[in-house]
Parts: structure tokens; C-alpha cells; sequence
């Protein structure tokens, strides 16, 4: 007689999904969408408001630390989203690497190195990418 399958079993189950038809996730698809892409999480306001409208990012902070909490003996690489009407918007993504010459091959090109005098000594460099005018903070979420 065949047992009745466990609690432990319909969570794991639960948790993989649907295995017909393979469909990509929001964040599945952030993950393949190259750097900068997928960093900032529309606000839910944005949805409604006409794209005209929405808030531009004009340049992403990149910002190396090395050592911070969340990442002992690591350096972390960090974006953030400088939007028209002044606000920064932290990203939504980050990546671990063993140095900060690591994390600095992941910014793009574009972007420039500022000097910075931080009194937080986690932050190592912090780089400016502007971004083209006309961008809003959906067309730079990879959507």
C-alpha cells in the first residue's frame, strides 16, 4: 500500500513548482540581464503613473566596500540609482568577490572613479555611470 505523502514532502514540492512548462521569473530573469539591469524595484506608484512621468535615473553609484558586516574578509560591489528629482534609490542586488580589483571588472566601462573622502572606512572607491536622458526607472529595471 502506498504511504501518504509528509508534510516535509508537499513543502518541498511546494517549493520547486510546477514542473510543466518552464516560465522565468522576475527576479530569474534579473539574474541573466547584464549589469545595472534589474538593480532597482519599480515602485508600485509607477505602475499607474503615465512613463512621461516617471522618475529618470541620470547616473548609478557604484560602491566598493571591503569588509563590511553582511560580508566579512570580502568586498562587495553595491549600485545605487540617482533619480532626477534628487532621490537615490538603493539597488536591489549585489555581488561578493574575494578583492576589490574583482569588484571593480564588474563596472561598466563608463563609468568614472570619484574621489571620495568617506569617513566610513568600509567604503574603498566609489564610481559614477551616467546614464542617457530619457530613461526611466522602469526602462532601466531591464522591463
Amino acid at each position: 500500500m502506498p504511504r501518504a505523502p509528509t508534510k516535509k514532502k508537499d513543502r518541498k514540492a511546494a517549493q520547486r513548482g510546477p514542473k510543466a512548462g518552464k516560465k522565468t521569473t522576475p527576479k530569474a530573469a534579473a539574474r541573466k540581464a547584464p549589469l545595472g539591469e534589474g538593480m532597482v524595484r519599480q515602485a508600485p506608484t509607477e505602475q499607474t503613473v503615465p512613463a512621461d512621468q516617471r522618475p529618470t535615473i541620470t547616473t548609478i553609484l557604484w560602491t566598493i566596500y571591503l569588509n563590511p558586516a553582511d560580508a566579512p574578509g570580502q568586498a562587495v560591489l553595491r549600485p545605487h540609482a540617482c533619480l532626477r528629482d534628487g532621490r537615490v534609490l538603493a539597488g536591489t542586488r549585489s555581488w561578493i568577490r574575494p578583492t576589490v580589483a574583482d569588484c571593480r571588472a564588474l563596472i561598466p566601462k563608463s563609468a568614472k572613479r570619484l574621489n571620495v573622502a568617506d569617513p566610513d572606512k568600509t567604503i574603498q572607491e566609489v564610481w559614477m555611470q551616467n546614464i542617457g536622458s530619457g530613461a526611466s526607472a522602469g526602462d532601466q529595471t531591464g522591463r
